[in-house]
């Protein structure tokens, strides 16, 4: 009877062993994992060349669809990036559930490129800028590039002149007491023959603001003119064949 006693209780022992050491052996840490879709914000098709990382740690993408699995319970940090989109960043709090999070990407919208610089200024119209380009044309054909300029600049100081009219067309055909036309190709007809190509360049370069003319507001050539009110202006410069007066 003392033997199997004896042997009873070494069994219970080792039973209590065993099951002493089970409860203490190390359990495994719970996990979650993450996983959603990454989508064109406005089309929802799949964006090229998208990177995720979660926490620094690149994360596998497949058709748009990416996952990560046997996370700690933490905070991670999401990123997600892609050539032609806004970078995404959010922070994530991962516990043992599985988390699903779906990702619009924002495309990067390229401002309009600038308009190109005007050659012409906005308050006159192209008519109005070909009838000055005939002006100089004719009153200045034989004259440098800078006196045609000069020519096509006297008429716009004019223009914005409280003395004169305010337009092109306006100041160009002038006449002063039924009488005196202001410029001789409108007399003569020459005002009607096309522009040539320097006529038009200088004409564009002084509409933009050139004034070699010095704020002058008409001109005349000392060999051709006898008219004692022009001789008798202030001079402000003289180019070519021409005196530029205030």
């Amino acid at each position: 009877m003392a033997r199997r006693q004896f042997i009873e209780m070494v069994c219970v022992l080792i039973v209590m062993l065993v099951l002493g050491g089970c409860s203490n052996a190390v359990q495994p840490a719970p996990t979650g994992k993450l996983s959603g879709q990454i989508r064109d914000a406005k089309t929802g098709t799949v964006p090229q060349g998208v990177r995720v990382t979660l926490s620094g740690k690149l994360v596998a993408v497949v058709s748009g669809s990416y996952m990560a699995d046997a996370l700690l319970p933490r905070i991670y940090e999401l990123k997600v990036t892609a050539p032609g989109y806004q970078d995404y960043s959010t922070q994530v709090a991962i516990g043992v559930e599985n988390i699903s999070l779906h990702i619009k990407m924002q495309p990067i919208v390229a401002p309009p490129p600038p308009p190109p610089p005007s050659t012409t200024d906005p308050g006159f119209s192209a008519a109005d800028i070909d009838l000055l380009a005939r002006l100089v044309h004719a009153e200045a054909e034989g004259e440098p590039y800078i006196g045609k300029v000069a020519a096509a600049a006297t008429v716009l100081n004019r223009v914005a002149s409280r003395d004169y009219p305010n337009t092109i067309p306006e100041v160009i055909y002038q006449v002063i007491d039924g009488r005196y036309v202001q410029y001789e190709p409108v007399l003569n007809g020459r005002i009607n023959i096309p522009a040539g190509a320097e006529a038009k360049r200088a004409t564009r370069e002084a509409v933009g603001g050139s004034d070699p003319s010095l704020g002058a507001i008409g001109f005349y050539n000392p060999a051709k003119t006898t008219n004692a009110w022009v001789r008798s202006r202030p001079t402000t410069i003289v180019i070519g064949n021409h005196v530029f007066f205030k």
